[in-house]
């Protein structure tokens, strides 16, 4: 049991480290398109604030795989 309970807190860790995803969009009506997608924070900053009105900026974090 504590085998499998330091395994699954490696993985935990392990994703823990991986930077989240940065995704910049753009509202066209009627929907959002993707703009930029990165893993660099300042990069999407810059294009949001390059693009201007209508621009969201979402971080996805990656999520832990269980088995």
């Amino acid at each position: 049991m504590k085998a499998a309970q330091g395994l699954k807190g490696d993985v935990r860790q392990h994703a823990a480290e991986q930077p989240p995803t940065y995704v910049v969009s753009l509202f066209e009506k009627p929907q959002w398109r993707t703009v930029l997608t990165t893993k660099d924070k300042a990069k999407a900053l810059a294009t949001a604030k390059e693009i201007g009105d209508k621009v969201r900026i979402e971080e996805l974090t990656p999520k832990v795989k269980r088995r």
